[in-house]
């Protein structure tokens, strides 16, 4: 916590990372493996860190990974709700025993304030095996985000501890928590976003929600069908987590994917008979293929995530890393997905871009960045910023008629449903509830919202 600092402004700000290591033995060659080298890396075996901040693997002077970082985010949030470290004891011989063998007192017995939500997320970011923590930051973020401003209220706030919750201090990751998913009729949505000319003026609809699951389990990542029949959607239970269907009707769901492995933000072809979706499987991220009705999952492309394909059902744009490990949006033709293009870098958004859309024409595509919404051609050239301000904006949807791009947002101290004109200009608030409201997906008919 000595090294977290609040500047005047309210952003976080991390002041020293302190240790670091090279990632894999490849990284360094024989010829520079010189003693000198050596004596300042960090190695297996030997036990680096902060008493008090390192994972049971770290204390063992076993080799980690990212899941040590989650670990120690875990402690420093435990310490931030509660004012209390989960594992300080009197001598550092006793914390580290504690760190390997204790389990911490569950936060909301500390504070009966916080969220059990929230208490969830730090349980899990402290689990003794790797297996069983968030995989990344990426899938601590949502789950954070998801509870977001409308749960500020499990957040402590005396004089003990000081919290932020701010783009600053924003975590990636694409899980959600304790969430639900709901289908909105759009009365007289075709008329709306069909007409010609002035569509762009008119009212948002009536809007008459319908919740669709109520069975146990976190769902994330809705996405309606083409003819707006069904949602496709992740459910999460225990570490990993599948794809389902069900049909905006209502009744039972039909579970697509069950193979131990982690399926999530799931992208319909065209004619609604398939779905591709990205798996993590031993820590790589693929994107797969599997029918509408399930029959089992065929690999598409290798070290990518979160597809989306074009209207016309012949390209693909997905997620993946470039030669400085963060996100960029490329495309590839779906029969040849060896011969991808990057159409984002540096200068095209904030760290990762993520969760790429069509517009219904296939010209442009809309994604995040770290904090904003940013739309670039297709084809390639020079990505425009959707927004620019300071609340969360993430996971845009087109309308049918290309006039409108749906996102959730955090503003007016929810998250909710927004819209705005892909050139810009006011934004409408269009889901209207306590939040939080996240992912919209439009059916290809414009008639029905799923979030």
């Amino acid at each position: 916590p000595e090294n977290i600092f609040i500047t005047r402004e309210g952003r976080v700000k991390i002041l020293d990372f302190g240790l670091a290591r090279v990632r894999s033995e490849e990284d360094v060659s024989e010829d520079h493996a010189t003693s000198d080298l050596e004596s300042t890396l960090t190695r297996d075996g030997a036990v680096m860190g902060t008493t008090g901040y390192m994972a049971p693997e770290q204390v063992c002077g076993r080799s980690v990974d990212r899941r040590a970082d989650v670990f120690v985010f875990g402690c420093v949030l435990y310490e931030m709700l509660s004012g209390h470290h989960p594992f300080r004891r009197a001598s550092t011989a006793e914390t580290a025993s504690a760190i390997l063998r204790d389990e911490p007192t569950p936060i909301d017995q500390i504070d009966p304030s916080v969220s059990p939500e929230l208490a969830a997320i730090v349980n899990r970011c402290l689990q003794k095996n790797v297996e069983e923590r968030y995989d990344s930051t990426r899938d601590l973020h949502l789950a954070l985000d998801s509870i977001g401003r409308s749960s500020t209220d499990g957040f402590a706030t005396d004089d003990r501890r000081r919290h932020t919750v701010s783009k600053g201090n924003r975590w990636f990751g694409r899980t959600a928590v304790a969430a639900t998913v709901v289908v909105v009729t759009l009365a007289g949505a075709v008329a709306l976003w069909q007409w010609g000319g002035s569509r762009r003026d008119r009212a948002i609809p009536p809007l008459q929600p319908k919740r669709l699951t109520s069975f146990p389990g976190a769902k994330a990542d809705p996405v309606i069908s083409p003819d707006g029949n069904d949602v496709a959607f992740s459910l999460q239970r225990g570490v990993g987590s599948d794809l389902w269907l069900i049909d905006v009707r209502g009744g039972k769901p039909l579970q697509l994917t069950n193979d131990g492995t982690k399926d999530t933000t799931p992208a319909w072809f065209p004619d609604g008979g398939s779905i591709a979706f990205t798996r993590v499987e031993s820590d790589r991220e693929s994107i797969y293929r599997t029918p509408r009705l399930g029959g089992g999952a065929v690999l598409m492309v290798a070290d990518a995530a979160y597809p989306a394909i074009s209207p016309d059902g012949e390209t693909m744009a997905f997620s993946r890393a470039d030669e400085g490990g963060f996100l960029r949006i490329w495309v590839a033709s779906v029969g040849a997905m060896d011969q991808a293009r990057q159409i984002t870098d540096d200068t095209s958004g904030l760290w990762d871009h993520a969760h790429p859309s069509w517009s219904r024409d296939g010209s442009i595509i809309c994604y995040e960045d770290h904090r904003n919404l940013w739309t670039v051609p297709a084809a390639g050239g020079a990505p425009t910023p959707l927004t620019e301000d300071d609340p969360i904006d993430q996971r845009c949807a087109w309308s049918p008629d290309g006039g409108h791009i749906y996102f959730s947002s955090n503003r007016e101290g929810v998250t909710a449903v927004w819209r705005r004109v892909p050139e810009g200009g006011v934004m409408t608030r269009v889901t209207l509830g306590t939040g939080a409201d996240l992912a919209p997906s439009i059916s290809g008919d414009g008639h029905r919202l799923a979030y």
